[in-house]
């Protein structure tokens, strides 16, 4: 009875001590080496925070499109205000656009 007890006690530590360190790869270390490859890239951008990356800084920016920006142009502004924050504060990186019109 004993040694079925122990072996249930290192089973269940075995898979607690996986599920921690699959949680721990899969929410702080994929992030931070996907970060690292796109800065070696050229790619900036603002630092996540945990748990919800980076949604509190999008709901504070308010849409305001640029001075010189097309009335084609604004509803990238009203639906993705931060880009022009983040373009200012971080700069293009070799971002590419492409925008359909249909």
């Amino acid at each position: 009875m004993e040694i079925a007890m122990n072996k249930l006690y290192w089973t269940v530590w075995m898979i607690v001590i996986t599920s921690v360190i699959i949680l721990l790869e899969k929410v702080l270390l994929k992030p931070r080496r996907i970060r690292s490859v796109l800065e070696k890239q050229g790619i900036k951008g603002p630092k996540p925070s945990f748990p919800f990356g980076n949604i509190s800084e999008m709901q504070q920016i308010r849409p305001q499109p640029p001075a010189g920006a097309d009335s084609t142009e604004e509803w990238v502004y009203s639906l993705f205000p931060y880009f022009e924050t983040w373009k200012q504060r971080y700069g293009m990186s070799n971002m590419k656009f492409l925008f359909i019109f249909i």
